[in-house]
């Protein structure tokens, strides 16, 4: 697997959120102005997009955020989510950076969890789906 990052919102990112968030998942509201200055991890296997997430610092919460982590279908159970968490918590540790938060959906705290990441707070909605916030810290 290769991992590409972006500093731009590549078509490949926004086709994958496309297929996971919108058409498997029924969310309307997927793309936002952070998508504009996000950096953006495309992980690529045999040259085809298969995952995507993004990443930004929050000048409002003074930390960094990850989030719209997304896997197509076919790939997912493989370890490909953990993967790109992986590399971009390596991207950001060069950074300097040593906590991330990220908004998850409650049905995938528990994949999450596993990664290292704790819940914070209360749950709350986006578009009607339980969420809740997570952070890890290294």
């Amino acid at each position: 697997m290769e991992v590409k990052t972006y500093d731009f919102f590549p078509k490949e990112g926004r086709e994958i959120r496309e297929i996971v968030f919108v058409e498997e998942q029924g969310f309307q509201e997927e793309f936002d102005d952070v998508d504009d200055v996000a950096t953006h991890l495309i992980v690529f296997k045999d040259g085809q997009a298969i995952a995507t997430c993004r990443y930004f610092f929050n000048p409002t919460l003074n930390e960094y955020l990850v989030g719209r982590i997304a896997v197509l279908k076919e790939f997912r159970g493989r370890g490909i989510g953990a993967f790109m968490l992986r590399k971009t918590r390596e991207i950001l540790a060069e950074k300097g950076v040593r906590r991330v938060y990220l908004h998850a959906q409650k049905r995938a705290r528990i994949f999450y969890e596993k990664q290292g990441f704790v819940p914070i707070g209360k749950e709350d909605e986006e578009e009607g789906v339980p969420h809740l916030w997570m952070k890890i810290e290294w």
